[in-house]
């Protein structure tokens, strides 16, 4: 697809082609088109990947909110962005800046009202009268909890497109898990989790998969979607998988391990059983205390007991350590697209302590920053 624009000012589609990287590179399920050159002599253009055109399916508002979700779960160390762009053709400055109040105050807001004081679109009383706004601003805005985290922008028809297969989602590969347990089945797709299902949504009919069932591996052609085969449909479709992991769930047996800084694992100092025994990073040794299971219902599990935040702390630096199983929010956790594994009630990462990969250093839960030792492979 060819972009262009003769009256774009110097360095617009540069500009676009970073953002485009970078949302490619979050991790998120959605469709980033690949730039495929990019010229910038007059007049400039952009050429894209050819995604196709298509009509939504029933779940295509679904699957764009959980991209969405993903997206805003890649999280950065300060607010603006690595180079400014472009609100349409208006400059856009993005300095790195700490606080969201601020920059939102001064890189949105404040750069606006210059241009448009300089523009002489208002009056010195209504430039006064705004300025006063922005200076109050850190008095009804709150900083966002979740810290920094990458947008695209608002969702008009512009920015949102339907693929030839009726999706927001791309194509490549992706990572799909199911955890099955008695009376569970949750789906995920990229470590989000997308469906779960239970006998309490079955209006009393009878729950059969309690037993043990074949996996199969299909290419399914037809049905809603992606829609029924017809001339234009391409045969024989493929279905390219990469590798196939089983887990057994719960007990010292079974299970995987969780690698992390420097590709060491997770694991039970000691082995130990014990409540309150440490969880550190160690060289992976195939040990139960590195065999982790996730069973669907939200905990990580080694040696038959859970992951826990020591007394559900949601402060910084609060001790992570085995316990027995009780159902709080300091034994829930949750994986995302961006490799973070985070406990939701402190809203807080799974961290390695100073940053240090050295064996028996202890993990702790620590704001969400996106550095190397906040980032696990499950």
């Amino acid at each position: 697809m060819l972009k262009s624009n003769p009256a774009a000012p110097p360095r617009f589609f540069e500009a676009e082609a970073e953002g485009l990287q970078a949302l490619s590179q979050s991790g998120t399920p959605l469709a980033i088109p690949t730039v495929v050159v990019r010229g910038d002599d007059v007049p400039a253009f952009l050429v894209l990947q050819d995604l196709g055109s298509g009509t939504p399916t029933r779940d295509f508002d679904e699957r764009l909110g959980r991209g969405l979700a993903a997206l805003h779960r890649h999280q950065g160390d300060a607010f603006g962005f690595s180079r400014d762009n472009f609100c349409g053709l208006t400059p856009q400055p993005n300095p790195w800046t700490d606080r969201w109040v601020e920059f939102y105050a001064t890189s949105r807001l404040g750069f606006q009202l210059q241009r448009a004081s300089d523009a002489g679109l208002l009056s010195s009383s209504e430039v006064a009268a705004i300025d006063g706004v922005i200076a109050r601003l850190d008095r009804w805005l709150d900083e966002p909890a979740d810290g920094p985290a990458l947008i695209h922008g608002d969702l008009w028809s512009g920015n949102v497109h339907v693929t030839r297969d009726g999706q927001p989602f791309r194509n490549g590969f992706h990572t799909y898990r199911v955890d099955w347990e008695p009376n569970s089945i949750t789906w995920y797709v990229d470590g989000v989790q997308y469906q779960r299902r239970t006998p309490a949504d079955l209006n009393g009919k009878t729950w059969v998969y309690n037993h043990p069932f074949f996996m199969i591996m299909n290419v399914a052609v037809g049905g809603y979607w992606p829609g029924y085969p017809d001339g234009s449909t391409v045969m024989p479709q493929t279905m390219t998988v990469d590798y196939v992991r089983v887990s057994d769930v719960g007990g010292s047996s079974g299970g995987s391990r969780i690698t992390g800084l420097a590709g060491k694992c997770l694991d039970v100092a000691a082995a130990s059983t014990a409540d309150g025994t440490p969880v550190q990073l160690y060289d992976c040794n195939g040990t139960g205390a590195q065999q982790w299971t996730r069973p669907g219902d939200g905990t990580i599990r080694a040696l038959g007991k859970c992951l826990d935040v020591n007394a559900g702390s949601v402060a910084d630096g609060a001790k992570v350590q085995l316990w027995t199983c009780n159902g709080t929010g300091a034994q829930q956790w949750t994986y995302s697209a961006a490799h973070d594994l985070v406990n939701p009630q402190a809203n807080k990462c799974l961290d390695v302590t100073g940053n240090n990969s050295a064996n028996a250093t202890p993990v702790q839960t620590w704001t969400c920053t996106g550095a190397a030792n906040q980032k696990w492979t499950v």
